[in-house]
């Protein structure tokens, strides 16, 4: 009686496993957004020329001022955000006067 030849199907499950695990693996890679990893920042509110400012010193990634501002018609309350800045650069500041609204108070945004 002969023997049947199977290492070529193993080969072939194998190398299916194998390519799935590693398919898997990628896809979970690319799956996870990055994050943003800022450092030294500040966020504040200047109610005298109602503006909302945020200042990172160091890190890496993207930032950004998000502040809730208050008016006297409908949406009384809404968050208005500034420009994506990155860390050491520029402040990311917005203001309220060109959403007809007083900021009131701000975080940090990031990305």
């Amino acid at each position: 009686m002969r023997k049947r030849d199977t290492s070529g199907r193993r080969r072939v499950a194998a190398s299916a496993a194998a390519t799935a695990i590693l398919g898997a693996a990628l896809l979970g890679m690319a799956a996870t957004p990055a994050q943003a990893d800022v450092y030294n920042c500040s966020d504040w509110v200047e109610p005298r020329i109602n503006v909302a400012v945020a200042r990172c010193a160091s890190g890496f990634g993207g930032f950004r001022v998000e502040a809730r501002c208050n008016s006297a018609h409908w949406p009384y309350t809404r968050t208005i955000v500034g420009p994506w800045r990155s860390p050491g650069g520029a402040d990311s500041a917005i203001s309220g006067d060109s959403w007809g609204c007083q900021v009131v108070d701000s975080w940090l945004g990031v990305r």
